[in-house]
């Protein structure tokens, strides 16, 4: 075993190694949380942040690259071969930016997130994709962002 990689396994396939010598913590949405603890025991009585690390896994990767580069619909492809519900909210995000409800109301419904579909759902009945995309940025928190495109609208 070498010390100083990191292998994450999918299934019984290893992906590319890692350079770490962190020692992993935890494993949660495709993030492995690992810790420097060779360096915190140098200096145990100030424990610093930075020595926390995570890293992402292949397919979380592929996929923020993909989201970044390719059509949704390639993006769609990849995620439905390596599927994960990290993954399908991440590609329910991308297709709601974009306005594009089927795709985003199949996400939500293969990441079970039952919340989003109901959004979705709702979205739909607004004609006015000016609206719709106001309350996209609701929906993503950027309030500031909502309410200019709001008071644009004169409502």
């Amino acid at each position: 075993m070498e010390k100083a990689r990191m292998y994450i396994f999918r299934g019984t396939q290893p992906e590319e190694p890692l350079p770490s010598t962190a020692y992993i913590c935890s494993f949660q949405d495709l993030e492995v949380r690992a810790v420097l603890l060779d360096e915190i025991m140098l200096e145990p009585d100030y424990p610093d942040k930075q020595r926390l690390l995570n890293f992402e896994t292949k397919s979380l990767r592929d996929t923020k690259q993909l989201v970044r580069t390719v059509d949704i619909q390639e993006v769609y492809s990849f995620i439905d071969s390596n599927p994960h519900p990290r993954l399908w909210n991440m590609l329910a995000e991308v297709a709601l930016e974009r306005l594009d409800f089927p795709l985003a109301d199949k996400a939500f419904v293969l990441c079970r997130d039952y919340h989003g579909v109901q959004f979705v759902k709702r979205l739909r009945l607004l004609n006015d994709p000016a609206k719709q995309k106001a309350e996209v940025m609701v929906y993503f928190k950027k309030f500031d962002v909502a309410e200019r495109m709001y008071r644009e609208m004169d409502r």
